[in-house]
């Protein structure tokens, strides 16, 4: 067949096809299709309203054609043209394509045709459909040949329906031609809309379609939508049992309790939402019992849930492959979605080489889930030093040393007036990076958890040993501090098993959002944060032991990196040997949780949330093919 082509394009064939005027034939009975005759008689329709409103654009002109196969062929640029009833007479209406007669034609037996548009047409050879006489309403045209393209379908008042008709030589069967067939001779069709008033069908089912708000007289051609359908009897809500869904290669809509007429059903289809694709792509939704456990196997990968100062949240655990986002020019994982809806993601490519596709694992390196805030560095310190309580904050007010036993003065630390070391790098990397995408981040909680254990009979590390004796004031009496995740994610007991993570977030104080005073403090400027160990623990690792079988630990390289979640404090001045331990948790990418002070460098990892409205263009998570926002 590519032999045979080639000859066709060397031998220049010059083959015209043009799509002439449309004709509307207001008022033309359906007995033009079975007796070929036209109404004679005026008054049968007096006072009867047939206006169907008519445009249409992209002439087809296709000079110098040649033989193609039916997938090139619909790729061709269409005529499109769309027909609206003006009128509040139910009409119904057929397409006809309308062969205008030369001695120079092509034979119609060569030609392909496509409709596609309300009840798609399956692309023919124009000869195998339906043919009839010329109607006289057409007589005074040079009309060789009719075919009905489409029939018998009606619309009611304002109702409208759109059409790309496209038509080529047909490049399947052509090995049977001879250049003489083909070599400078036309075809040229004219496109004609008959409109009929008839009565409407008293149990017919009327459906409106809306893409993206905009109205089609068709169903999406592909399955990524959200749709929805409601029905509507005499302008009242009725049930009819009424369905849409992808099924196989289509949408479709599905009634089962239709009892009576005028019943009219509104199909609206929006760009599926970022979490609803996650939720449908992941029905599997398992409750871990014992989410502080590593994970044990590179092949356990799965959508769990559990509960955070939202209501439920549905967290990524594991191996997961199918969580990556291109969003602002960067990839990154999706952590988890929060109970209002949002979806918290974790940089996973900073892409300052601005690769096409950051996600693709051909751009993956030891550093390239880290900020890039300040040229090439991506380490920061938490704080300036390590010999403050209050230098655990992602915020904080004093650096004074306090007694921790007295809640009035850990409270005067630890409220937010002063932002960290952490915190300006992260900020200035968002300034850099996100500004321009602030209107689609969500102003979620970032927990930077300052709740404290109270008593002495939980000490794993041994901080209480630096106690200053009997007989000291109280002000001396405890010297160390122990914050509240340190038992849920490092010492709950003597396996990962017994670690107990959690999501919640108990106090005002640690609740971090921009402008949400409900849920959080107002504190941030930015919608911006890092993980906290908790979310950490929940994608698959733990305090107890190494592993790398979480998703989390791709593209960091054997690098440490911050949560943003307190260990303890400790601090001794009147003991030998004197000793000052200020410690906030930070994750070993090569498979645990674990601690260093604040005033070291470790790297920065951005975390983000994206509105719960955020919608994906295309994509399917994988990081070939990650989800797109749009």
């Amino acid at each position: 067949m590519q032999k045979s082509m080639q000859k066709y394009k060397k031998r220049l064939i010059t083959l015209n096809v043009m799509l002439l005027a449309i004709v509307l034939l207001a008022g033309v009975s359906y007995a033009v299709f079975t007796g070929y005759s036209s109404q004679t008689d005026t008054n049968t329709l007096a006072g009867t309203c047939i206006d169907l409103e008519f445009s249409g654009t992209n002439e087809i002109n296709l000079t110098n054609s040649y033989p193609i196969i039916e997938a090139k062929g619909l790729e061709q640029t269409p005529y499109t043209f769309t027909i609206k009833n003006n009128c509040d007479n139910y009409i119904e209406y057929y397409v006809i394509a309308s062969v205008i007669n030369s001695s120079t034609s092509v034979d119609s037996k060569y030609i392909k045709v496509s409709l596609l548009g309300d009840n798609d047409m399956t692309p023919s050879v124009i000869t195998s459909l339906k043919q009839i006489s010329t109607p006289q309403s057409l007589s005074s045209y040079n009309i060789k040949e009719n075919y009905v393209l489409k029939e018998g379908d009606g619309i009611t008042k304002d109702e409208s329906r759109s059409f790309d008709f496209r038509m080529w030589l047909d490049g399947e069967n052509e090995t049977s031609w001879t250049s003489e067939d083909l070599e400078n001779k036309t075809y040229q069709v004219k496109i004609s809309v008959v409109g009929t008033v008839k009565t409407q069908p008293k149990d017919d089912l009327f459906i409106a379609t809306t893409i993206e708000g905009t109205a089609s007289s068709t169903f999406p051609t592909t399955k990524t939508y959200s749709a929805s359908v409601s029905c509507t009897q005499n302008d009242k809500t009725v049930d009819i049992g009424a369905t849409i869904k992808w099924t196989g290669s289509k949408w479709s809509l599905g009634v089962t309790n239709l009892t009576s007429g005028n019943t009219k059903c509104n199909v609206k289809f929006e760009a599926p939402t970022l979490r609803s694709t996650i939720l449908t792509d992941n029905e599997e939704k398992t409750t871990i019992t014992t989410p502080g456990e590593e994970i044990s196997s590179s092949s356990e990968a799965l959508l769990a849930s559990t509960t955070d100062n939202y209501g439920t949240s549905y967290y990524f655990r594991g191996n997961v492959q199918n969580n990556y986002v291109q969003f602002a020019n960067k990839c990154w994982r999706i952590v988890r979605i929060t109970g209002d809806g949002s979806v918290k993601l974790v940089l996973h490519n900073d892409n300052t080489s601005y690769v096409a596709n950051p996600c693709n694992s051909s751009n993956n390196s030891s550093t390239a889930a880290f900020a890039k805030y300040s040229g090439t560095t991506y380490t920061s310190k938490f704080n300036a030093s390590n010999g403050y309580n209050a230098h655990v904050g992602f915020m904080y007010n004093k650096t004074g040393s306090l007694n921790p036993d007295d809640s009035s003065e850990m409270l005067a630390l630890n409220k937010n007036t002063y932002k960290s070391v952490i915190m300006t790098n992260l900020e200035t990397w968002y300034e850099n990076n996100l500004n321009s995408y602030t209107s689609k981040l969500a102003d979620v909680v970032w927990c930077n958890d300052r709740s404290t254990i109270s008593g002495r009979t939980y000490d794993p590390v041994g901080l209480f040993a630096y106690d200053v004796g009997a007989g000291t004031s109280s002000s001396n009496g405890k010297i160390a501090v122990y914050y509240s995740a340190y038992k849920r994610i490092m010492n709950a007991g003597s396996s990962s098993s017994s670690l107990q993570p959690s999501l919640l977030c108990d106090e005002l104080l640690s609740r971090m959002t921009v402008s949400d005073t409900t849920n959080g403090n107002g504190a941030l400027t930015y919608k911006i944060g890092l993980l906290t160990a908790d979310e950490v623990a929940f994608a698959g690792l733990s305090g107890k032991s190494e592993n790398s079988n979480s998703y989390i630990t791709e593209n960091t390289g054997s690098n440490l990196w911050w949560t943003m979640t307190p260990a303890y404090f400790s601090k001794a001045t009147d003991y030998s040997p004197s000793t000052v331990k200020t410690e906030a948790h930070v994750l070993n990418v090569s498979g645990k949780i674990s601690n260093a002070t604040p005033a070291t460098a470790y790297g920065l990892r951005p975390a983000i949330a994206l509105l719960s409205s955020t919608k994906i263009s295309s994509g399917t998570g994988t990081s070939e093919d990650p989800y797109i926002i749009n």
